[in-house]
C-alpha cells in the first residue's frame, strides 16, 4: 500500500448529512455495524431529516491534580468521562416520536393517526447510528451502542422556522467501556486498492508445457 502524502485535500470536507440517510435507531442489544460500508440491518429504523444544525458530538472529562508536599503537581488523575450527541430531528412521524417521547408513550393506529403522551418515561436505551458525508467519496459513520435521551430542548412552533425536536443523547459505556464508535469509508481508496490488486490484462498464472 502506497504511503499517503502529508497533505491531501481529498480528505478535507464539510460535515453534511449523507443523502442516503442521516440517522437510524434500533433496540438495545441489536448487532452493531463494524464499518461504514455495510448496509444496516432491518432492525434499524430511519429517523428521516435532521436539521441544518447537524450532529454535535461533545466529550467532557474531569481530572484531579495530585500534588506533592511542596504543592507541585506531579500527576493528574482522571475522575470521569462523558460523551453526548446533540441532534434536531425534523420529521413529525411515529418513529421519531418514540425516540423523543418514549416507546410506551406513542401509539400509531396505522391509518395516519399518532398519539403521544408527555411524561418522564422517555429515557430507554437504544442503538443510534448517524452518517456524515465528509466529501464526495468519504462517509463517516458514528455508532452509539447505548444511547439514552436524558435532555430535551424546547420544541418551538413558529411561522418562520422549521419545527424540530432537539435532543441530547447520552452515550453510555458498553461492555468494553466504549461510549461510541466512529468508522470511515473512502470509496475512491477502495476502488484504487481493488484496481492495484487486480491481475494485469493478458496475464496468466498457469505455466504451460515447455
Amino acid at each position: 500500500m502506497a504511503e499517503e502524502p502529508m497533505f491531501n485535500p481529498d480528505n478535507v470536507g464539510v460535515g453534511k448529512g449523507n443523502p442516503s440517510g442521516y440517522a437510524w435507531v434500533a433496540p438495545k442489544g441489536t448487532t452493531l455495524p463494524t464499518d461504514a460500508k455495510a448496509a444496516l440491518g432491518e432492525e434499524f429504523k430511519g429517523l428521516g431529516y435532521v436539521s441544518e444544525a447537524g450532529l454535535v458530538n461533545s466529550q467532557e472529562s474531569d481530572a484531579t491534580d495530585l500534588k506533592d508536599w511542596a504543592g507541585r503537581v506531579v500527576k493528574k488523575s482522571q475522575n470521569s468521562f462523558a460523551e453526548t450527541y446533540q441532534v434536531e430531528f425534523m420529521e413529525s412521524k411515529a418513529d421519531v416520536m418514540r425516540v423523543v417521547y418514549g416507546d410506551a408513550n406513542v401509539e400509531d393506529d396505522g391509518q395516519g393517526g399518532v398519539s403521544v403522551k408527555h411524561n418522564g418515561n422517555f429515557t430507554e436505551e437504544r442503538v443510534y447510528v448517524f452518517e456524515t458525508l465528509v466529501s464526495d467519496t468519504i462517509i463517516k459513520r458514528d455508532v452509539i451502542p447505548r444511547g439514552s435521551i436524558l435532555e430535551k430542548d424546547d420544541v418551538e412552533a413558529t411561522s418562520e422556522d422549521a419545527l424540530v425536536y432537539p435532543v441530547t443523547i447520552s452515550a453510555l459505556p458498553d461492555e468494553e467501556g466504549n461510549t461510541s464508535y466512529t468508522y470511515f469509508y473512502d470509496s475512491s481508496k477502495a476502488a484504487a486498492a481493488s484496481y492495484a490488486s487486480a491481475p494485469a490484462a493478458g496475464s496468466d498464472s498457469e505455466t504451460y508445457g515447455e
